[in-house]
Order: structure tokens, then C-alpha cells, then sequence
């Protein structure tokens, strides 16, 4: 099951310069299956959220019973991993290539910078850049280029049961603090 998180962002088409769209999914972070609900949105500015579950135990790549609101949900992604590029849009969502609804002008989706756990301004992708069959989610190496995840994508979860009451935290340079309600 896809597990994805909403960037609510207004971007515009390189060429005619409408707005593209409202919600764009990824994933990374506390991740509630497909559900464009409040809980999983994000603005620019806002800092990832992660599932805690007892203690300070952050599980990375897992998938975390029970569900909430019926909803399943995972960490997607490791919350050391604090800076990196993900992948956004209709072409991580449906595997299908976005294109601007006034002008018709295809684009390769949103590539969203994440920086220290904050989720950056997204920059519209052209088609064939930073291509999705290659990877949705990137790190910058030594020289600063981008460096596909090509083995993130398939990695498999692991089943972590919470019992405690949903726990959802930011990571800080401290370590983890309780996140605000979105």
C-alpha cells in the first residue's frame, strides 16, 4: 500500500504561469495511507512529523499497528535523514505525467528540497528531470549534485506495533519534540 504525505503549495507553470494545483503527495515522514486529510499536510516552512511509539524509539521504514482512524499508516524514511530532495505530484501519485490544465505544457512533477526537516519551496520539474523511474527520492553527495535513492522506493517496511496513544514528533537538534497539531 502507497503511504503518502500532501504538500499544499502553489506552484506555476513554467509557461503560461497558472497555478498547477493544490495538493501534492510524497513520501517521507509520518505517512497516513493516501489520505489528503489536515493530519497530512504540510505547508512550506512546516517540519516533518514522525511517529513515536514508546519512549524515543522513532521507528524508521516501518509500518505502524494499529491503524489510526482506520487508516494505516508507516514512517516512511528514516528521521536522521534530515536533508534531501523528494519527489512530488500526479506523476509519484498515478505514475502519470502532470500536465498544466489551462496551457496543456507537461512537467515532470515537483522536486521539494527538505533541509534540516523543513520542507522547502517546491521548483517545477521540466519532463525527464530527475525522472521518477530513476527514484522519488535524492541526496545531495559531496559536490552538491543529486544522487538518486534508487533502493528506497522498493525498500520493505517493517511491522512495529505502537501501543501507546498516537505520539506524533518533530526531530530537532535536541531530539524529538512534540509536534503541533497541523
Amino acid at each position: 500500500m502507497p503511504y503518502r504525505v500532501f504538500l499544499e503549495a502553489d506552484p506555476r507553470c513554467p509557461a503560461c504561469r497558472a497555478k498547477l494545483d493544490d495538493l501534492y503527495g510524497f513520501s517521507w515522514g509520518y505517512c497516513r495511507g493516501q489520505h489528503s486529510s489536515t493530519a497530512s499536510r504540510y505547508h512550506v516552512g512546516d517540519q516533518l512529523r514522525w511517529r513515536r511509539c514508546g519512549g524515543n524509539l522513532i521507528p524508521a521504514w516501518a509500518a505502524i499497528e494499529p491503524s489510526v482512524d482506520g487508516l494505516r499508516a508507516a514512517n516512511i524514511g528514516d528521521p536522521a535523514i534530515a536533508d534531501l530532495v523528494v519527489i512530488a505530484g500526479p506523476s509519484v501519485e498515478w505514475g502519470v505525467e502532470p500536465h498544466c490544465g489551462s496551457c496543456a505544457t507537461p512537467y515532470g512533477g515537483l522536486a521539494v528540497p527538505i533541509t534540516g526537516g523543513v520542507v522547502g519551496n517546491p521548483r517545477v520539474l521540466a519532463v525527464g528531470e530527475l525522472p521518477i523511474w530513476e527514484a522519488t527520492d535524492y541526496l545531495r553527495d559531496r559536490d552538491g549534485a543529486l544522487a538518486p535513492q534508487r533502493d528506497w522506493e522498493s525498500r520493505e517496511l517493517v511491522e512495529v506495533l505502537c501501543t501507546e496513544p498516537p505520539d506524533i514528533v518533530i526531530m530537532t537538534p535536541e531530539g524529538p519534540r512534540a509536534a503541533r497539531a497541523p
